[in-house]
């Protein structure tokens, strides 16, 4: 009775306690019309009852003091019992919230449920929220990733397959930048695609450390295919590239970027932070802008003359650093099994890191680390952009936006 009291179920009709005989949920006989037995092993068996309609209140279970209805009944119980169950139910809860809070780990946000209201949509096609430029929403960490259980983890890679895949014709690949710019390591059964804008130079680190390249901390010779020690998609027999695209084994991989802060981030690399002199930025010029004299290479342009001269180029045209991603890439094509985001680097690194098999010690290296300190560009939206801007961006790299579901809506504008 003391159980089903503690779990708050209702009697169906009033009890009685007669002082030869257990409690029993049966209509009130008289003890003379009961048998009587002389040994204790012999008594009637216990018929346990629903308590009463009103119940027990929380005070009378602890104090073993039952009054169902107008009736009193005595229930010796253990207060101990009640306590110890309470303790016990109250550590376990202790506990499970201490593990959560000092390991990181924290229960993933089940798919389809918004994580930050406002921002753009995930390029997977999960209904998972996704943080836009200038989000102020903290995001997910590397630890967070390291500490979900396979299970979790599983799931997690998943979401961050591609909505729509490519078709797998990678014969229609060769001719494509995707496959002199993207490099392989059978090893680690993984092929990436990287993006100028979007951290390729801390992958270009990352991929030479583990192919046991001495240099891999030089950058310059990082960025140059015959120095890299990179082995490229390029570099296959078209038959072998083939088998090596349609290998299931084959993890491929890439990581994007809002179109809005990456075009940003170029011109505030390769324009506004180089000299007139350099040989890099008289490159840029005379592509974009035809420059041939000192007055031509001394008169750098405005944001929005560079983004100007960027719609009157052609797919093809287009320098990698400001090319449409999914044109670099070629996602029409190569089947891709994970789309990482640079607004979510710490994490979507760390995923990537692991599923390659290293653990929570390796970890992604930072622009200081590499060496390449970054332009600043998603603090400076809002110092660069007008509507004007931000519309013709849209219109140059509508297939970005459409194929990783970034928000056309620039929230700095309005703000």
């Amino acid at each position: 009775y003391e159980h089903t009291a503690m779990m708050g179920w209702q009697a169906q009709q009033p009890m009685s306690v007669d002082p030869g005989f257990r409690v029993s949920s049966a209509p009130q006989v008289h003890p003379a019309s009961q048998p009587h037995f002389s040994h204790p092993q012999h008594r009637a068996p216990v018929a346990y009852a629903r308590p009463h309609a009103h119940g027990p209140s929380p005070s009378a279970m602890v104090t073993g003091e039952l009054k169902p209805g107008a009736n009193s009944v005595k229930v010796h119980t253990s207060r101990r019992w009640v306590v110890f169950v309470w303790l016990l139910i109250a550590g376990c809860a202790t506990l499970a919230i201490t593990s959560f809070g000092s390991s990181g780990a924290v229960p993933p946000v089940p798919v389809g449920v918004e994580q930050n209201p406002g921002a753009s949509r995930s390029p997977h096609g999960n209904g998972k929220e996704q943080q836009s430029v200038g989000a102020a929403d903290e995001p997910m960490i590397a630890r967070q990733v390291h500490h979900m259980t396979d299970m979790q983890f599983k799931v997690h890679l998943e979401s961050h397959r591609p909505r729509k895949k490519g078709s797998g014709a990678y014969a229609e690949a060769v001719p494509k930048p995707v496959t002199k710019r993207s490099f392989f390591s059978k090893r680690l059964s993984t092929t990436f695609c990287p993006v100028p804008k979007v951290a390729s130079s801390n992958w270009k680190y990352l991929f030479r450390k583990f192919t046991g390249v001495a240099t891999y901390q030089n950058l310059a010779e990082a960025h140059d295919r015959k120095t890299s020690g990179l082995k490229y998609l390029w570099d296959m027999e078209p038959d072998q590239m083939e088998e090596w695209m349609q290998d299931k084994a084959n993890f491929k991989f890439m990581f994007v970027r809002n179109p809005y802060s990456r075009v940003l981030s170029c011109y505030l690399n390769k324009f506004v932070g180089k000299t007139e002199q350099s040989e890099e930025y008289r490159g840029y010029m005379t592509q974009l802008f035809k420059a041939k004299t000192d007055a031509e290479f001394a008169a750098k342009p405005t944001f929005a003359q560079f983004v100007e001269a960027i719609r009157k180029q052609g797919l093809g045209e287009m320098n990698e650093h400001w090319a449409v991603q999914t044109y670099l890439c070629s996602n029409d094509i190569v089947a891709y099994d994970f789309i990482g985001r640079y607004e979510q680097l710490d994490a979507d690194s760390a995923t990537v890191l692991r599923r390659l098999g290293f653990g929570e010690s390796e970890q992604f290296p930072s622009q200081k680390q590499i060496n390449f300190l970054g332009s600043g560009a998603d603090g400076r939206i809002k110092e660069f952009y007008t509507k004007h801007i931000a519309d013709m961006v849209y219109e140059i790299y509508k297939a970005d936006f459409e194929a990783f579901d970034y928000s056309r809506e620039l929230k700095e504008l309005s703000t």
